[in-house]
């Protein structure tokens, strides 16, 4: 889902309502949201998974070279991260 998407099904929802994750999609466990990360990068390892990669790291820390990194980040679909509470 896209920002956009997402906003769009948000509208007109009561702005003191609480955002309540689902801890996978057959929804057998549930999560408040506790926080975001707007500034992230996504890799996609299958339609259903992949990886999340903060932009603020270091190429150390992605174990990888710094022109590698580099270019990881801008070839890399940018993302945000909804991090559940648990």
């Amino acid at each position: 889902m896209t920002v956009a998407e997402l906003m769009e099904k948000l509208a007109g929802m009561p702005q003191d309502s609480l955002v309540i994750m689902s801890g996978d999609g057959e929804g057998n466990r549930y999560s408040p949201l506790s926080g975001i990360d707007p500034e992230a990068v996504y890799q996609a390892d299958s339609t259903w998974c992949g990886d999340v990669y903060p932009k603020d790291w270091s190429a150390e820390d992605a174990c990888m070279e710094e022109d590698e990194w580099e270019e990881f980040k801008r070839d890399t679909p940018p993302c945000i991260v909804l991090y559940p509470t648990n």
